[in-house]
């Protein structure tokens, strides 16, 4: 067989060209994987028709959910033919046959039977080939694939075969045409890996459709008879028959007299025709797309009585949720963009599948009904410890509606033609993971609708993270992206304090909490820097760091920090938290009657921000990814003392009797008008106070930073940023180096031409370290924007 390197070399790809790989059918569902490769043009005009492939978005390594021993051991052959203008020139003798078989086979004793090691989203891999004689017309090659990837060909090409007459074939023969960056990518070339991920944001939006791989399914008694599941996505009568057929099992299940050794993990062990909580999962996300409240629906969840066996079945199905969702599509920042320009979407988990819209619906279905629902009484309060090692706490379906709005409000925002800040693409996803950290910027890059970064896999992550957050504060043209930074650098995979970058500069490698993003996206309601003047921002590169010299006014500095920080969720936990947090404060701020109105009114607005949940009705808001919130006015009140009042034990309140048919789980269930003016106040709190810390200033205000504030932090208005921010002093530093100027714009504008063209200039000053952005009452709106403005220096 011929080497990967050959094949590549026999299709190589001019501008805008790309390769798609034809899979190939098989007499089995345990063949080898073989397909075709070819290389087709993706026309730049949008109104001319591109080339007929589906893109696969699959994560390139997810052995977790695998039995396989090592991911070398799944392999595809390409039969690759000679391109077109080669065959012709051989016709026209230009080219015998012999002289390019002899050129082929000198290429291959040069070295080319030797691995091939290529770069990849998840590490070095190697591509195995065996050098033998090549013939003209084809070339055969081997090529290592990962498992997952195995495991998504076998099953699309199982797909095709069984709907050779549909549209999931091609020619309605059985083949599928595909475009699989792992195989169409010379991956070891980094000139076309640039300029290949500059074009992958039009190879997803002009495919005829995103096949989604999840993963595979769980082993159940039917996962393995090639059968395969689709949900259509709506009331139709397909998915009414899955869920028919899924509502008789579980309640053959739960009508049951005796015990038996029945596990709810493995039902189908006595349940003929089971097929497995994942099947389970789907039916829930169809009725919840359909408008059915997750609490109405009895194998998830009960409204005001559960058994022990509903309570069993309940429980595989979240775990099975849980499972899907520990995937590591869900976590990938490459598949980002590949669901988002997808122009159709289709989630594949194994057998399974539906449409991404089905999934969409269900998200958005679950989060508006969560405004009126019981904070206090939530399915999922058991904890466990997932297939990846991390806990499970919670209703999962939080979690997934979480995940799904993150993309599919940028989604949606997209198709209605609103542009989206590159920084708010960069926060939006930083919780997602690369093996490259450069990637957590290049992966995003087809989302950004104006001019960010090039793709350039020679700079450093740190080069690239640094030209990131330049490009952001040129083209936000404020100083928001201050708000991502911390003192804490993951740069590389290892933490520790300080690391190479600077501490303005955020570190998209270093994994923030999951609902950072959301608490980020409503900064923009404060006004803290209203009033000063335009900012200013340059940058000092010297030899030992690199310096932001801004503009801004000192406001005051951290007399006490709590030593608690607040939960990121749990109703019971939040409360408690508060508890501790008002002890704390009690000497500096007292709670009783006494204490004037506006001090009393400190405390709580502080907890939440000064922000509450706009509307039960806003909860589905496509350009947020979830709910919608607003400042805070003065009969905003009553919303915190509804939430004071409701104690632990009225609004968590559940006993567990014994019946005549066993024990019984009994719920208080409350009105949904109740709980909305509960959750006015506490979604608000637990969004902008979790993982953060409360503090107390010198001058009498109360404020709320990140876990890392401490006594003596000092608090500034900086021009161009909505909120105040808590800095450290680093000390003086001297150097000499390059300034590029970033803001104002006009002289940004001359910056362009790159670093090389900076000025050499010495620098001397006083700097400080970021902390992060802080709430801080009574300078929000910009009050403290009077003060006098000083040169502020950042490391």
């Amino acid at each position: 067989m011929a080497s990967i390197a050959l094949v590549y070399e026999q299709f190589p790809l001019q501008s805008r060209d790309i390769r798609v790989l034809r899979l190939l059918p098989s007499p089995s569902a345990d063949s080898p994987l073989e397909c075709t490769l070819s290389v087709v043009h993706l026309p730049a005009d949008s109104t001319t028709d591109p080339p007929a492939y589906k893109a696969l978005s699959y994560a390139w390594n997810d052995t977790q959910f695998h039995t396989s021993s090592t991911v070398a051991s799944h392999a595809i052959i390409l039969r690759a033919c000679v391109p077109s203008k080669s065959r012709e020139a051989v016709q026209r003798g230009e080219v015998k046959a012999t002289n390019l078989a002899s050129r082929l086979k000198e290429k291959l004793h040069r070295g080319q039977e030797r691995l091939w090691r290529g770069r990849r989203k998840s590490g070095g891999v190697s591509l195995q080939t065996s050098a033998k004689d090549v013939e003209v017309g084809e070339t055969r090659c081997e090529v290592a694939i990962p498992a997952n990837l195995s495991a998504a060909l076998h099953q699309l090409r199982r797909r095709a075969q069984q709907s050779e007459a549909s549209v999931d074939s091609d020619a309605h023969d059985g083949t599928v045409s595909l475009w699989v960056d792992y195989i169409c990518i010379n991956q070891a070339d980094i000139s076309e890996r640039n300029e290949q991920v500059a074009l992958m944001g039009d190879i997803f939006r002009r495919s005829e459709e995103v096949v989604i791989w999840i993963g595979e399914a769980a082993a159940t008694t039917e996962t393995n008879n090639g059968e395969g599941y689709h949900w259509k996505g709506g009331d139709e009568a397909v998915d009414l028959g899955h869920i028919s057929t899924y509502m008789d099992f579980f309640y053959t299940f739960i009508a049951r007299e005796t015990d038996s050794p029945w596990h709810a993990a493995t039902p189908g062990r006595t349940l003929a025709g089971w097929r497995g909580h994942e099947y389970g999962v789907f039916c829930l996300l169809s009725l919840l797309s359909q408008g059915s409240p997750g609490s109405g629906i009895p194998f998830y969840d009960s409204l005001a009585v559960e058994t022990p066996r509903q309570q069993a079945w309940a429980h595989g199905i979240r775990e099975a949720l849980w499972d899907m969702l520990e995937r590591r599509w869900w976590q990938r920042t490459w598949v980002v963009q590949e669901c988002v320009l997808a122009q159709k979407a289709t989630v594949q988990l194994g057998h399974l599948s539906a449409p991404w819209s089905m999934f969409s619906r269900a998200a958005y279905s679950y989060a508006h009904v969560r405004a009126t629902g019981d904070p206090t009484r939530q399915v999922g309060e058991e904890s466990s410890i997932g297939v990846s090692g991390h806990s499970r706490v919670g209703d999962p379906l939080a979690r997934f509606a979480t995940l799904v709005m993150q993309v599919d409000s940028t989604r949606e925002a997209l198709s209605q033609g609103d542009s989206i800040s590159p920084l708010h693409v960069l926060q939006r996803f930083h919780a997602r993971q690369a093996t490259d950290p450069r990637d957590k910027v290049f992966g995003l890059l087809g989302l950004m609708n104006s001019p960010f970064l090039a793709p350039d896999y020679g700079l450093s992550c740190e080069e690239v993270f640094l030209a990131a957050a330049a490009a952001a504060i040129t083209s936000s043209q404020n100083l928001e992206i201050l708000a991502s930074a911390s003192s804490v650098s993951h740069v590389g995979g290892t933490e520790s304090k300080g690391g190479s970058l600077p501490s303005w500069c955020p570190d998209w490698s270093a994994r923030p909490r999951e609902s950072e993003w959301q608490r980020l996206q409503w900064l923009r309601l404060y006004h803290t820097c209203e009033g000063t003047p335009p900012p200013s921002a340059t940058i000092y590169r010297l030899p030992a760091t690199t310096v932001l010299e801004l503009r801004g006014v000192w406001v005051g500095e951290v007399l006490f920090a709590t030593d608690t920080t607040a939960p990121d969720y749990g109703a019971h936990r939040f409360r408690a938290n508060k508890t501790a947090w008002a002890d704390s404060l009690e000497p500096f701020l007292p709670f009783g009657e006494s204490c004037p109105e506006p001090r009393r009114h400190m405390f709580w607005r502080a907890l939440c921000g000064d922000v509450v949940l706009d509307s039960d009705s806003a909860l589905s808001d496509g350009r947020t990814g979830g709910d919608r919130y607003r400042r805070v006015t003065e009969t905003d009140a009553v919303f915190y003392a509804a939430w004071e009042k409701d104690g632990e034990a009225q609004g968590g309140f559940n006993r567990r009797q014994m019946t005549v048919k066993g024990f019984r789980r009994f719920y208080h269930v409350r009105e949904g008008s109740a709980n909305l003016t509960r959750n006015r106040f506490f979604y608000a709190a637990q969004m902008m106070t979790g993982g953060r810390r409360m503090f107390y200033t010198a001058d009498g205000r109360v404020g709320v930073g990140p876990a890392g504030t401490n006594k003596g932090d000092l608090i500034a208005v900086l021009a161009g940023s909505a909120t105040p921010f808590l800095l450290r002093p680093s000390g003086r530093v001297e150097g000499h180096g390059k300034r590029s100027v970033l803001l104002p714009l006009n002289n940004a504008e001359e910056a362009k031409q790159g670093p090389e063209s900076d000025p050499t200039v010495d620098f001397s000053g006083d700097c400080y370290r970021v902390v992060g952005d802080a709430y801080v009452s009574g300078i929000m709106d910009g009050e403290a924007a009077s003060g006098k403005l000083e040169t502020i220096c950042l490391v």
